[in-house]
């Protein structure tokens, strides 16, 4: 089941910013394709509400039909997914309409993402940030009322019958008693690394390096808060939240800058720390895969 998985893989960050989903939109303006990014998952949201809505209100019994339960479990279920797997990818076109670089032969800032676009000027207040504000808004009140729901309802977490578990299982349950805030610290891990990424793209080494002080701060504040229920959970949170530490510092050693007599030495050691990190990786993915196979034969 959806909550099993959830269980078993609670440590994974559900991320999907890979997904470049303004590639299925053709040629057209850089505002027209974050209309699309950003409008897409409020689009999706709506259409959830619509069809909850026209379920609960079209049941033959009229008890039913003031029963909205299922309504609001299905539409809190959704805010949260929508937040958890596109908060990256929201972010970053968010940062993309607000983004700017001076351009010394004209004098002026335009945007990155688009050159033709002039920052700070004209249309620019009127589309770029004025889709940004709204965007950031939108979903930041979107988070909020789920931060305050969950705040005034964590007494309830824990019981499969109340309507907070029915509504956010698999998302905050697999947390300890006092810990269900951490979805939050993990989304402003994700802002952190989008905000690095996109900000930082033209100076490798400074990208690195700031990622790096970000993740070894999360490593230290999850061994210390062990924030999981399960310890296998913590464990492998923590492997996972090396293995990026280790790939990252990896990454700034070979865009830093050393002599000529010492380059191919920590090049190859940086190779190799990727490497094996990646290696070991897969070794933990089969091992996971086999297990979960396992319990799964068991069970059926």
């Amino acid at each position: 089941s959806m909550t099993e998985t959830f269980r078993v893989f609670s440590f994974a960050l559900l991320n999907l910013g890979v997904f470049r989903a303004e590639c299925a939109v053709g040629q057209f303006s850089h505002i027209q394709r974050s209309l699309v990014v950003l409008g897409l998952p409020l689009a999706m949201l709506l259409l959830v509400v619509v069809i909850q809505f026209g379920r609960t209100v079209c049941r033959t019994s009229p008890e039913e039909r003031k029963d909205f339960a299922a309504f609001w479990k299905s539409t809190g279920s959704f805010c949260v997914l929508m937040n958890t797997c596109g908060f990256s990818f929201i972010v970053n076109q968010i940062l993309e309409c607000l983004y700017c670089r001076y351009q010394p032969s004209a004098k002026v800032h335009t945007l990155v993402a688009d050159p033709a676009v002039t920052c700070w000027q004209g249309e620019f207040w009127s589309t770029h940030f004025l889709l940004a504000s709204a965007s950031i808004a939108i979903y930041g009140a979107i988070l909020a009322g789920i931060n305050m729901y969950v705040w005034q309802h964590q007494d309830d977490l824990a019981s499969p019958e109340a309507a907070v578990f029915q509504m956010f299982k698999g998302f905050f349950f697999k947390y300890r008693a006092n810990t269900w805030h951490w979805e939050n610290w993990i989304f402003l891990r994700k802002l952190a690394v989008v905000c690095s990424v996109s900000w930082l793209v033209d100076w490798p080494v400074q990208s690195c390096l700031c990622l790096a002080t970000l993740f070894a701060f999360t490593l230290w504040h999850h061994d210390g808060a062990r924030p999981f229920q399960s310890t296998e959970n913590n464990i492998l949170e923590l492997w996972c939240l090396s293995s990026l530490f280790l790939v990252i510092v990896s990454s700034a050693l070979l865009y830093t800058p050393v002599p000529p007599e010492n380059a191919v030495l920590i090049t190859n050691s940086a190779i190799a720390i990727k490497e094996g990190v990646g290696i070991l990786n897969c070794a933990l993915l089969a091992l996971c895969c086999s297990c979960i196979i396992v319990v799964v034969t068991v069970q059926t």
